[in-house]
């Protein structure tokens, strides 16, 4: 009788915590930052997901592959001599950042 409650329990505690398992899934993102008045590629811009740590940087072509948990909805991109910007997250390709 005592090993079918365990076992319930245990059944029960794995259910309970499968649907978190769910939600810590991580997914790579990747992209091309350029300037949006040449096209040039931007290399050596950080790329970071807001409010979250980790980031990496833009490769000479301007490109970058990154590793974001999937609560992860905006990605912050800075470069000396640019502006800033705040770019969300998307199941497509990027748009050019200014």
């Amino acid at each position: 009788m005592n090993s079918k409650r365990l076992l319930v329990g245990l059944v029960m505690l794995c259910l309970l915590f499968s649907p978190l398992a769910l939600l810590a899934q991580d997914r790579v993102v990747t992209g091309k930052v350029t300037d949006s008045k040449d096209g040039t590629p931007v290399a050596g811009a950080s790329v970071s997901p807001k409010g979250a740590q980790g980031g990496t940087t833009t490769g000479a072509d301007g490109s970058f592959s990154l590793r974001i948990g999937s609560t992860t909805k905006i990605l912050v991109i800075t470069n000396v001599g640019y502006a800033s910007q705040e770019v969300p997250v998307s199941d497509g390709p990027y748009r050019d950042w200014e």
